[in-house]
């Protein structure tokens, strides 16, 4: 389940926050176990290791090299679960990459940027952006020249924002958004997006909309008793908002639950009889049963 992969990944993570501030072995041990649960729930469940090295650079200020040769010891014992999980599913015979869920080495760059384009809007516009997001990859595939312009125009912008908030002294949201990106990290050069994948980003970026408007409705009001009443009126219209689009999305899954199970039911009434030795089986109300003649 993504849903508990992203609950036990959200508390392993702070287990590990919480240990960096005590270095209590506990809180260590707690965020390896957690670590463990999330990666038996859903393989999403890699991109702790990535969330912790950005979390101790953006702590240290060291880059990798020198972050690796300070806690090596931390990084390999991540390193030894993430290999023990790869021989697992591989023993297991479990289902790789393919399709769409694919990469493409060609498509790499664009892919990387679009899927992140994609996910970031989506976790915090909604889903109703999917179909304007659709239109506009379709159309930058086309017209590559102009994809490379955006390109470089956000990354400028990126880098201009980062320094304004190194200036006012607040980092937290470098913080959080990083987190949110590294969590996608392995998900980014795919050729097409899932929902699923965004569950643990999608986390980040809520607590990260929650810190933005916090500090200006703050920096907004004098009356901090007004401020925080203003800031939980705005949470529950954007929470508001939330709810009826994800409303939205599961009359959607609902409605292709029941297409489905439409198309199952006539193949069961139309094609009743099946050459011998056939493995097709349908299960219904009346219980599961062999087509085989």
């Amino acid at each position: 389940s993504g849903l508990l992969m992203t609950l036990f990944t959200l508390v392993a993570f702070y287990s590990f926050m919480v240990y960096e501030e005590t270095y209590k072995r506990l809180f260590l041990l707690v965020s390896v176990v957690f670590f463990v649960l999330g990666l038996l729930s859903h393989e999403s469940g890699v991109t702790l290791p990535l969330m912790v090295i950005w979390y101790l650079i953006y702590k240290s200020k060291s880059n990798l090299l020198g972050l690796f040769k300070k806690r090596y010891k931390l990084l390999i014992l991540f390193a030894i679960i993430l290999g023990l999980y790869a021989y697992v599913r591989n023993t297991a015979g479990a289902h790789g990459l393919s399709g769409d869920y694919n990469y493409n080495i060609s498509h790499l760059p664009f892919n990387i940027f679009g899927n992140l384009a994609g996910y970031l809007s989506t976790s915090i516009l909604g889903l109703w952006v999917i179909p304007y997001y659709n239109f506009f990859r379709q159309y930058l595939r086309e017209q590559i020249g102009l994809a490379l312009s955006i390109l470089v125009f956000i990354s400028a912008g990126l880098v201009f924002i980062r320094k304004k908030l190194q200036v006012l002294g607040n980092k937290k949201p470098i913080l959080l958004l990083g987190l949110s990106v590294v969590s996608l990290l392995p998900y980014l050069g795919l050729g097409n997006l899932s929902e699923r994948y965004a569950l643990l980003a999608s986390s980040f970026l809520a607590i990260l909309m929650v810190h933005v408007l916090e500090s200006g409705v703050l920096r907004l009001t004098v009356n901090k008793k007004k401020a925080y009443v203003v800031l939980g009126v705005i949470i529950l219209i954007i929470g508001f908002w939330y709810q009826k689009d994800l409303g939205k999305s599961i009359q959607n899954w609902k409605n292709a639950g029941d297409t489905s199970r439409k198309i199952i039911y006539a193949v069961k009434e139309n094609y009743r009889f099946y050459p011998k030795g056939s493995n097709l089986f349908f299960g219904g109300q009346l219980g599961l049963r062999s087509m085989a003649n």
